[in-house]
C-alpha cells in the first residue's frame, strides 16, 4: 500500500503526471461454529450445508479480495425420548403443556433450548387407589380384607415390618391399616381398639397369678382332636372357639381337662377365648 507518482508521455510528447493511492487488501481468515436442527440448511454463499462437519469456503470481501471461512458445522439430530410413567386416579402427568390422566400411548413434539423438535412418547399407566380396607378382630388378633399392601398402624405410628394380612397386637391400643398398591394409597381402614388381658390357672379357678401355670392347648396345629389342659384348676372354664371371620364354631367349659374333636373344622386360624366371666386369655391355634 502507498501513493506513487509517475510521469508518462502523452501521444503529442506532453508529460502525463500520475498519482496512485494504491491499497493492497489482505486475505481475511475467520471460523464460525453454526448449529442447525436436523431437516434444516445452512447457507455460506453459493453453498448449501445440511450434514456435520467441517467445511472451508472463499468468498469476496467488498473489495474483491478472497476472504477464507472455516465452518464447523453441527446438525442436532432429533431427539426421541420413551417415558413409561405411573400414576394413580386423581393424579396428572404432563409433557411440555400437555396434561394426561388416563392410561395410553401419547406422543408430543417438544422444542429443545436450541429450538429443534425433541419426540416424547409416553407411554402412561393409571392405577386405582385400592379400596379403603376393613379389618376384623378376634381377641388381639387383628385381619384386614385386603390380601396384599398391607401396613398396620398403631396410636403411636407405623408398626415396623407389620405388611402382613394379619397382625397379632402386643399392646394394648387402637390398630388400623392402609394398602398402597402401585404406588397407590387408600385411605385409613376402620379402627380396632385391642385390649391385652393374661389369666393363670391356681386352685381356685381362673385368676391373675404370675407365680401359677397356665392353660395349655395342644397340639398346634391340630388334626382331629384338640386338648385344653389346666393342671391343678378346681373352677369352671368357659371357652369359646372362633374362626379367622370371628364366628363362634364351638364352646364348652371345663375344669382340668377337656377333648374338642376338630377333624370336620375347615383348615385355618382359629382363636380360642376362656374365661370365667371376669377376666379372659385368647390363645391362637392353627387346623392343618
Amino acid at each position: 500500500s502507498g501513493t506513487y507518482y509517475d510521469t508518462l508521455t502523452t501521444s503529442m510528447g506532453c508529460d502525463s503526471i500520475i498519482t496512485t493511492n494504491l491499497m493492497v487488501g489482505t486475505i481475511q481468515q475467520d471460523t464460525i461454529n453454526p448449529i442447525i436442527c436436523q431437516g434444516e440448511t445452512f447457507t455460506i454463499g453459493t453453498h448449501n450445508y445440511s450434514i456435520s462437519g467441517t467445511y472451508i469456503d472463499t468468498l469476496a470481501t467488498s473489495l474483491g479480495c478472497d476472504s477464507i471461512l472455516t465452518i464447523h458445522l453441527t446438525v442436532q439430530q432429533k431427539q426421541q425420548v420413551s417415558l413409561n410413567p405411573t400414576i394413580c386416579v386423581g393424579d396428572t402427568f404432563n409433557v411440555g403443556i400437555h396434561y394426561y390422566t388416563t392410561t395410553g400411548a401419547y406422543t408430543d413434539t417438544i422444542v429443545t433450548a436450541i429450538g429443534c423438535d425433541s419426540i416424547v412418547q409416553t407411554n402412561l399407566i393409571v392405577y386405582p387407589i385400592p379400596p379403603t380396607p376393613v379389618i376384623s378382630q378376634i381377641g388381639n388378633v387383628l385381619t384386614s380384607n385386603a390380601m396384599v399392601g398391607n401396613q398396620w398402624y398403631n396410636q403411636f405410628g407405623i408398626i415396623v415390618g407389620a405388611t402382613n394380612q394379619t397382625y397379632t397386637a402386643a399392646i394394648d391400643g387402637d390398630y388400623y391399616d392402609i394398602v398402597t398398591l402401585n404406588g397407590c394409597i387408600s385411605d385409613t381402614s376402620n379402627i380396632r381398639h385391642v385390649m391385652i388381658f393374661i389369666i393363670h390357672v391356681v386352685n381356685t379357678g381362673v385368676e391373675e397369678n404370675e407365680n401359677n401355670n397356665g392353660i395349655s392347648i395342644y397340639p398346634n396345629p391340630v388334626s382331629d382332636e384338640l386338648i385344653i389342659e389346666a393342671k391343678g384348676n378346681w373352677d369352671k372354664i368357659e371357652f369359646e372357639i372362633m374362626n379367622s371371620i370371628g364366628q363362634v364354631v364351638f364352646k364348652g367349659n371345663f375344669v382340668e381337662e377337656t377333648v374338642v374333636q376338630t377333624k370336620n373344622f375347615a383348615q385355618g386360624m382359629y382363636m380360642i377365648k376362656l374365661g370365667n366371666g371376669e377376666r379372659f386369655e385368647f390363645k391362637k391355634v392353627v387346623k392343618n
